[in-house]
């Protein structure tokens, strides 16, 4: 088997969030967020799963601590 065949496969999972329409106009906006990860999965060699968004939810809400199991 060559080594192509030996390596595993890199997947990622993209959250972005803007909390406030203050960090949207200064350059954060949640399409900016998305597209500087997927470049850098890209770089980095993973394929990206799903890119998960929470617009303008306190992080005390967000879904991702229930998804991780951190709630």
């Amino acid at each position: 088997m060559d080594s192509k065949n030996q390596e595993e496969k890199r997947i990622a999972g993209i959250y972005i969030r803007v909390s406030t329409e203050d960090q949207a106009r200064e350059g954060f906006s949640l399409g900016e967020q998305e597209e500087k990860l997927k470049q850098l999965c890209a770089f980095k060699e993973y394929q990206v799963y799903k890119v998960y968004q929470d617009r303008g939810i306190s992080a005390k809400d967000t879904p991702m601590l229930t998804l991780s199991g951190a709630s």
